[in-house]
C-alpha cells in the first residue's frame, strides 16, 4: 500500500477512534511518521518507505517523534479531512 493511500486510510481510523472515544496511544504516535514520509515526498512509495523516515529521525534531532494527544489527533483529523 502506498503511504498516500495510507494517510487516508489514517483519516478514517482516526474518525472511528474519535467517534468511539477509544485512546490509542499507538495509532497517534504513527501520525507524525506519515506526515513526515508525506512531506519527504514518500507519497508513492510504499508504506515500507517509512523506515527511511524513521532511521532519519533517529538519526537527526531536526525531525524528532512526538505522541500527539487525543485532542491534537482530533485536530489533525479534522485539518486533514478529505471532506473538509
Amino acid at each position: 500500500m502506498k503511504v498516500g493511500m495510507w494517510q487516508e486510510d489514517m483519516k478514517f481510523i482516526a474518525t472511528a477512534l474519535a467517534e468511539a472515544q477509544v485512546p490509542a496511544p499507538l495509532f497517534a504516535a504513527t501520525v507524525s511518521v506519515y506526515n513526515a514520509a508525506m512531506g519527504l515526498g514518500y507519497r508513492e512509495e510504499d508504506t515500507a518507505a517509512v523506515f527511511d523516515v524513521l532511521s532519519g529521525m533517529s538519526s537527526s534531532a531536526s525531525m524528532p517523534i512526538r505522541v500527539l494527544s487525543h485532542t491534537e489527533l482530533l485536530l489533525w483529523r479534522q485539518t486533514t479531512s478529505p471532506h473538509n
